[in-house]
């Protein structure tokens, strides 16, 4: 319990100046790409996700392995991909926006708030 404590009091205190410039890319990738996984799974079979397959096996290294490493623009390629069936364009767009600047956003509510409508807007699909 006191190591989770530490834990959180470390990255309560954490800043992005604090944080090397690579990191910073990383985690954006890895927030978006969560984000758009978590959004597209949420209303739909997993059959009507095809292109997936292909492009995990698309090399020895599926995309997204350390050794086959997904460029930013393919990470959003993804994210869109996976939210469209979800969110609309103007919501896509908005997300890669807030999640592109994240070092420069005030508070965490303006990703959030981007997110709050998904669970109704996928119960209507």
């Amino acid at each position: 319990m006191e190591a989770t404590r530490t834990l959180a009091a470390f990255v309560s205190n954490l800043s992005f100046s604090q944080l090397p410039e690579e990191v910073i890319q990383k985690a954006k990738g890895v927030i978006l790409d969560t984000l758009g996984c978590a959004i597209a799974g949420y209303p739909l079979a997993h059959e009507e996700f095809h292109w997936i397959y292909d492009l995990v096996h698309e090399s020895i290294f599926p995309k997204g392995h350390p050794q086959n490493p997904m460029s930013e623009e393919e990470v959003k390629e993804k994210f869109r991909r996976l939210a469209l069936y979800t969110l609309t364009k103007g919501q896509i767009d908005k997300i890669i926006k807030i999640v592109d600047n994240l070092e420069n956003i005030s508070q965490p509510g303006e990703l959030t708030d981007c997110l709050s409508g998904v669970s109704s807007i996928a119960q209507k699909a």
